[in-house]
């Protein structure tokens, strides 16, 4: 296994822990399964960065939109507004 897929399963494997508390305090009210929807925030995540290469973004501004469409996914996960 290299140091890509290794590291990659760790994150896939900590998002998938803290969605499955999140579902168990009933924050998140989804039905996905909680590896589906690790794998959403590190798309997410991954595509953000790779963006903000090519659009020479600072890392202040592409930490911001993390932010803001983790917290805009976190919404639609919760059912909140």
């Amino acid at each position: 296994m290299d140091i890509y897929s290794g590291q990659r399963k760790k994150e896939r494997w900590s998002w998938s822990e803290i969605i499955g508390i999140a579902k168990q305090n009933k924050e998140i009210k989804s039905t996905l399964p909680n590896e589906d929807i690790a794998m959403l925030f590190l798309n997410l995540s991954d595509g953000i960065a790779c963006n903000s290469t090519f659009t020479k973004k600072s890392e202040i501004e592409a930490l911001q939109e993390l932010k803001r469409d983790w917290d805009n996914l976190y919404r639609l996960l919760a059912n909140k507004k």
